[in-house]
């Protein structure tokens, strides 16, 4: 959620009047939060921003602004790997749940 915050403060509205074409004038932390995966996704795989309709965006933008967004996806993927094999480990090799 702190990625998410200062990805908001500070690149969001550039990658989104690239993408969109305007800035959204008032932007909740909620929808942010769904946004910067699809971005991050869409800056690592060609095929996944040909199919969202952002490769114009992801060629367009420089590498310290993408950065952000691959963290945070990369740092989302990471986090829930790490939950689901914690929870399978404490229900099938602990018996604790």
């Amino acid at each position: 959620m702190i990625m998410a915050f200062y990805i908001s403060r500070y690149h969001i509205k550039a990658v989104d009047k690239i993408a969109m074409g305007f800035e959204p004038q008032e932007d909740s932390l909620f929808m942010i939060m769904l946004r910067v995966p699809s971005y991050g996704l869409a800056f690592i795989w060609p095929f996944y921003a040909k199919r969202a309709g952002l490769l114009e965006t992801r060629n367009s933008l420089d590498k310290k602004t993408k950065r952000p967004f691959i963290l945070n996806l990369l740092f989302l993927t990471v986090s829930v790997v790490s939950l689901t094999i914690a929870v399978l480990i404490g229900k099938y090799v602990l018996h604790v749940m």
